[in-house]
């Protein structure tokens, strides 16, 4: 596990490259490289055939980690009922400010990418990849305005991203440990909407 960045800042694909990136990217290609071929159904291949295969499915992966760590962390805050009525509060009076503190959080996010794999310009297979974001903080304390987060601190926060592939093959797999022992200002504030739509977020929170 390795220690890097900020989550007001932090993308997946910044923890998908952490760490020892010769080796990480050695392992990653093998293992999409696996995936091409499970993905080609056994069809033979031309050595292009399969770079183009392989390509697609480097983009694809690069692509569904184009997100940054804080709108994960904002996706399981709008299930936290405990965030929805500090949201609540402070939206009936702009002029307050909340301070929601926690032990402990645990959050968790997965989305599905689908990969349609062409070859020779014809769709051979579609290929769903599944991508789980786990981010477990310890004493964290958040900053709430007009219902929404506009700050964080937090003693330790660990992010831990994998994904596989459709066929339940392991793709990647990379943790990072967060610390901070300040407050952080946020890029933007983090709406809780269910404060007025009464929803749950897509998340599941711990």
């Amino acid at each position: 596990m390795t220690t890097t960045g900020e989550p007001s800042t932090l993308t997946l694909r910044d923890i998908a490259r952490s760490g020892d990136r010769g080796a990480a990217t050695a392992q990653l290609d093998q293992q999409i490289h696996a995936v091409a071929r499970r993905a080609s159904a056994g069809a033979a291949l031309s050595s292009g055939q399969s770079r183009s295969i392989e390509n697609q499915m480097h983009a694809a992966l690069d692509g569904a980690l184009d997100r940054d760590v804080i709108t994960v962390m904002a996706a399981g805050w709008q299930a936290s009922s405990t965030f929805r009525a500090a949201a609540r509060a402070t939206a009936e009076d702009p002029t307050r400010r909340e301070m929601v503190s926690l032990r402990s959080q645990r959050l968790e996010q997965t989305f599905h990418p689908a990969l349609q794999i062409y070859i020779d310009d014809f769709r051979a297979a579609t290929l769903e990849l599944s991508v789980t974001v786990a981010i477990v903080f310890q004493d964290l304390a958040v900053a709430m305005s007009r219902a929404a987060i506009v700050g964080l601190d937090f003693g330790q926060c660990d992010v831990d991203v994998s994904v596989t592939s459709s066929r339940q093959l392991p793709l990647l797999h990379r943790s990072v440990r967060l610390t901070s022992n300040r407050q952080l200002p946020l890029p933007r504030p983090i709406p809780i909407r269910s404060a007025v739509t009464g929803g749950r977020g897509p998340s599941r929170l711990h």
